[in-house]
C-alpha cells in the first residue's frame, strides 16, 4: 500500500486514484456548489458526503481535532451554541424536531471542520495542478447551475415542475409555494424559487473570489467573470426574494467598504452586532410602533413580517432567559389557528408565524438570553476569524458575513437544513481560496528571494 511523504498509510490505495482523486474530490465539490441552486434541500446532504469523503482522503496523522484556518474559539463557540440547542429540547414544545434541528447544525460543524482540515493539511500540499480541479470546480458548476437556473426562471419553470413531479419527496412538508392538483405539482407561486435564489447569493461570494484567482492570469478571464456578474443579477432580480434583492446590494457595498476601510468596516460592525443583538427584543417591535404594517406601497409579506416580530416579540417576556425551546414556534403557531384568535382577515393578524422571519428574533424568542449572548459571541468570533485571512480574501469574508447577518434580520430562519449546508458550503470554498492565495504569495516570495540570492 502506497504511503505518503510522512508515512502514513494512503487510503485511495493504488497510483490510479493516486492520480484522480483530486478529479474526484473536484467532482464532488461541484456538486455540493450545483445543488443548493437547483435543489437547495439537497444541500445538507451533499455537503455531509463530501466532507466524509474528504476525511478519507486525510491520513491519519493529519486529522486534527480543530482547523487552524476555521478558528478554533469559533468552532468551540459554534459546537456550544448548537448543544444549547439540543438542552432546549428539554423544555420545547416539539423535542423530537427540537432534537433534530439541533443535531443537524451539530453535524454540518462538524463536517465543516473535516472540509476544511483537508483543506488545511491536504489541499495545501498539493502541487499547483493537483490544487486546479478543486478550486475551479465552484465557478464551474454555478456556471451551470446559473444557465439552467435562468432558462428555468424565464422559462415558466418548467424543469422545476417536471422535477418535483418525477421526485415529490423534494417537495416538503407542507408544499410552500406550490400549486397542487389532485396530489400533483402543476405550477409554482412566484416566492418558490426564493429558497434558490437565496443560496446563489451566498454562495456568489466564495464563486466570484474563486474565480477571479483562478482567472487572474487569463487576458480572457473578463468573460467569465462578466457572464457570472450577470448571471446573478439577472437571476436575483428577476425572482421574487426582496431579501436576497437586498442581501445582494449590501453585500456588494459591504466588499468596497472593507476593500478600502478594512478596520473601520470591521469595528463598525463589531458594535452594531453588539448593540442590534442584544437590542433585539426592542428593535423587533419598533416597525410595528411606527405604522410600518399600514404602508401599504411595501410589500404584503413585509408587513405581514412586522406583526410577527412585533407579536414574537411581545411574547418574549414570557421565557427571557432560556427562551421557549427550540422548535417551539410552529407549535404555537398552531394553537393560535385551533383558538380561532386569527380570524380576522388580512393585516388585522396578530402571530407568531411558522417561523419568526428573523435570525435574531427567532433565536431570543427560542433560546432566550443565553441563547442569543451565545449567538452574538459566535458573531464576534467569525468576526475575528476573518480578519486573519489573508489580505486579498478578507472583504470577501465580510462581504460574505454582511450577507447572512442582512438575510437573518429579516427573512430565513436560521435553523433551517438547507440554509445551513449552504453556509457551511460558501465558508469551506472560502477557505479554499483563502489557503490558494496564501500559497500563491508564498511561491512569489520564494521566487523574488532566488532571484535575489542569483544576482
Amino acid at each position: 500500500m502506497n504511503r505518503d511523504a510522512h508515512g502514513a498509510k494512503n487510503f485511495w490505495g493504488n497510483s490510479h486514484w493516486r492520480w484522480s482523486r483530486e478529479f474526484v474530490i473536484g467532482t464532488m465539490v461541484g456538486a455540493v456548489a450545483f445543488i443548493p441552486v437547483v435543489a437547495p434541500r439537497l444541500t445538507p446532504s451533499a455537503f455531509a458526503v463530501l466532507s466524509t469523503i474528504l476525511l478519507i482522503a486525510t491520513p491519519a496523522p493529519r486529522i486534527v481535532s480543530l482547523s487552524r484556518k476555521l478558528g478554533q474559539r469559533t468552532v468551540i463557540l459554534g459546537g456550544l451554541f448548537g448543544l444549547f440547542g439540543v438542552l432546549s429540547s428539554t423544555w420545547s414544545l416539539n423535542w423530537t424536531a427540537a432534537l433534530e434541528q439541533a443535531a443537524i447544525a451539530l453535524t454540518l460543524l462538524i463536517c465543516t471542520v473535516m472540509f476544511v482540515n483537508y483543506v488545511d493539511t491536504c489541499y495545501a500540499r498539493l502541487p499547483d495542478w493537483k490544487r486546479r480541479p478543486i478550486l475551479r470546480a465552484f465557478p464551474i458548476a454555478v456556471s451551470a447551475a446559473l444557465v439552467i437556473g435562468l432558462f428555468d426562471i424565464y422559462s415558466g419553470n418548467i424543469l422545476t415542475v417536471a422535477t418535483l413531479k418525477t421526485f415529490p419527496e423534494l417537495i416538503g412538508q407542507r408544499g410552500k409555494g406550490l400549486i397542487m392538483q389532485d396530489g400533483e405539482v402543476t405550477g409554482l407561486t412566484s416566492f418558490h424559487s426564493n429558497r434558490n435564489i437565496a443560496s446563489l447569493v451566498f454562495l456568489a461570494v466564495p464563486i466570484l473570489a474563486g474565480a477571479a484567482v483562478w482567472l487572474e492570469k487569463w487576458s480572457s478571464c473578463w468573460l467569465l467573470m462578466s457572464f457570472l456578474v450577470i448571471g446573478i443579477v439577472a437571476a436575483v432580480f428577476g425572482s421574487e426574494s426582496e431579501t436576497a434583492k437586498l442581501a445582494l446590494i449590501i453585500g456588494v457595498i459591504a466588499y468596497f467598504v472593507a476593500k478600502r476601510w478594512p478596520r473601520i468596516s470591521h469595528r463598525a460592525l463589531r458594535l452594531i452586532l453588539i448593540c442590534g443583538i442584544l437590542a433585539t427584543p426592542l428593535l423587533a417591535r419598533l416597525p410595528h410602533s411606527l405604522g410600518v404594517h399600514t404602508m401599504e406601497s411595501l410589500p404584503f409579506s413585509f408587513r405581514e413580517r412586522v406583526l410577527i416580530w412585533d407579536y414574537t416579540a411581545e411574547a418574549m417576556l414570557k421565557s427571557p432567559w432560556i427562551g421557549v425551546g427550540l422548535k417551539s414556534t410552529p407549535i404555537l403557531q398552531e394553537q393560535l389557528e385551533r383558538e380561532g384568535t386569527q380570524s380576522d382577515p388580512g393585516l388585522s393578524r396578530r402571530k407568531f408565524g411558522w417561523h419568526a422571519h428573523s435570525f435574531y428574533i427567532g433565536i431570543w424568542f427560542e433560546l432566550g438570553l443565553f441563547g442569543a449572548l451565545l449567538f452574538l459571541a459566535l458573531h464576534l468570533s467569525l468576526l475575528t476569524t476573518i480578519a486573519q485571512l489573508t489580505q486579498r480574501i478578507q472583504p470577501w469574508g465580510f462581504a460574505l458575513m454582511i450577507i447572512t447577518v442582512a438575510s437573518g434580520i429579516g427573512g430565513w430562519n436560521f435553523w433551517q437544513p438547507w440554509f445551513l449546508g449552504v453556509l457551511a458550503a460558501s465558508v469551506s470554498y472560502l477557505i479554499i481560496v483563502n489557503v490558494e492565495i496564501a500559497l500563491r504569495n508564498r511561491s512569489e516570495a520564494e521566487q523574488a528571494l532566488e532571484a535575489d540570492q542569483a544576482d
